[in-house]
């Protein structure tokens, strides 16, 4: 997978202020997607950065996200992750 990331995230704490986004731009709400997304791609580009592999911008500016209700949709989830590698090489 050249250009993209997949990954689950659980998120476990039933913190209602977890869900959505701030009222404050540019605040994030702590344990959030939003707040764990933006945590990943910083300090993942500080590291790339760091050690000179690239330079600019590393992550496109949003990301896509659903949510995984039960176990089937856990497993049909993991089997799209699974095999997608397999897509990238007969493209």
């Amino acid at each position: 997978m050249p250009d993209h990331l997949h990954a689950i995230i659980a998120i476990r704490r039933r913190d209602p202020r977890a869900v959505g986004r701030s009222s404050r731009f540019g605040l994030g709400i702590s344990g959030s997607l939003a707040t764990i997304v933006g945590s990943f791609k910083s300090a993942s580009t500080r590291l790339i950065h760091a050690e000179g592999v690239l330079r600019g911008n590393i992550w496109q500016r949003n990301y896509y996200e659903r949510i995984i209700r039960d176990d089937r949709g856990l497993n049909a989830v993991r089997r799209y992750i699974g095999y997608n590698p397999a897509n990238w090489s007969r493209a």
